[in-house]
Parts: C-alpha cells; sequence; structure tokens
C-alpha cells in the first residue's frame, strides 16, 4: 500500500509514529550489523 492511498489521518499518524521512532545507536550508523550468516566461526 502506498501512503498516498492513505486517509489524511491515516498519514498524519503514520508521520507522528516515525517521527517518535528512537533513532540507530551511533554505533549502528558506523557499522552495519552483520547478518548471523556473515560471521566467519
Amino acid at each position: 500500500m502506498k501512503i498516498a492511498q492513505l486517509d489524511s489521518e491515516d498519514r498524519q499518524a503514520l508521520a507522528e509514529y516515525a517521527a517518535a521512532l528512537p533513532l540507530g545507536a551511533e554505533e549502528d550508523k558506523r557499522m552495519p550489523a552483520e547478518s548471523p550468516a556473515n560471521i566467519e566461526q
């Protein structure tokens, strides 16, 4: 579903929810997490 298809009140709620989400930690921004499949054993 595209955001443009949402009712205006739903778009507003989605925007508020997205704005309230915590941003990633500084560590996460510097180095992307590796999936378990990529970690050498």
